[in-house]
């Protein structure tokens, strides 16, 4: 699977229908990756500035979030005034444009720019894709960042803790199996919701889900029946509904995974 297909996987996930702009060469892959989408919708514009208007237009008459798509340099300034716009009517939008190469980056390169900081005071967060360890880490530990989260390797993780900058916040989720531990004279309310909540979030695909529970002897019998319990009366279907608690799980690998 390329990087292109994931995020398509990514967005089809979180419930974007309508992506709206103009392909190029930076942005190629992810349009032809999107065009194998059966859930969104790519809307051909004939200028970035309009795309933006219209994943704000979509936003405030519908309350969702739709995404606008421009490549690198003017395409990406030519989405500012929308993007703007939509930041001040407090409409949701997604913005993706394409880069060249973060070594291109102040050489007065063709139609290179830094997009991350042009985009900052018009937008809520910002995120840059890099294929560099080292571009990666240079963006981490600017004394700029004023908070650092990371989900991967527990390596990775503390050697790029080390090197930031003083007064940065820093959030390691790392994962695990260590389990949870209910003590005898646990509050058993509080303790089944917050483990089922840990189990049952995205449907326990997070690495940091509960996977184990130690239960003392003399309360193991009522904690396994409450939490059976709420186990049950869980609502398991469409992620996009709000009823919902339990959506899908990610392959079918992990279904035959959990029924066996």
């Amino acid at each position: 699977m390329k990087a292109s297909d994931l995020l398509v996987r990514c967005l089809e996930a979180e419930g974007i229908e309508y992506i709206f702009g103009l392909p190029g060469e930076e942005n190629a892959d992810f349009i032809l990756s999107l065009e194998n989408s059966k859930s969104i919708r790519f809307i051909l514009t004939r200028h970035e500035q309009g795309a933006a208007f219209m994943a704000e237009s979509y936003a405030r008459l519908t309350g969702q979030a739709a995404g606008c798509l421009g490549t690198l340099g003017p395409g990406a300034t030519n989405l500012i005034t929308g993007v703007a716009d939509s930041n001040m009517d407090r409409a949701p939008m997604l913005v993706l444009t394409g880069q060249g190469s973060t070594t291109r980056l102040h050489k007065e390169s063709h139609q290179i720019m830094n997009v991350v900081e042009m985009f900052r005071p018009a937008t809520w967060c910002q995120a840059a894709v890099t294929d560099s360890i080292e571009a990666a880490e240079s963006l981490v530990t600017d004394d700029r960042v004023g908070f650092f989260s990371f989900i991967g390797s527990a390596r990775v993780g503390w050697a790029l803790r080390s090197k930031l900058a003083p007064g940065t916040r820093c959030a390691l989720e790392h994962g695990g199996a260590a389990p949870v531990v209910v003590a005898e004279d646990a509050a058993l309310s509080f303790a089944v919701s917050s483990i089922a909540k840990g189990v049952y979030y995205h449907a326990g695909q997070v690495c940091v889900s509960v996977q184990r529970v130690f239960a003392h002897r003399n309360v193991f019998d009522e904690f396994t029946e409450r939490l059976t319990e709420t186990a049950r009366g869980l609502t398991i279907g469409d992620p996009r509904l709000e009823a919902t608690a339990v959506g899908p799980l990610i392959r079918h690998r992990e279904v035959q995974r959990v029924d066996s």
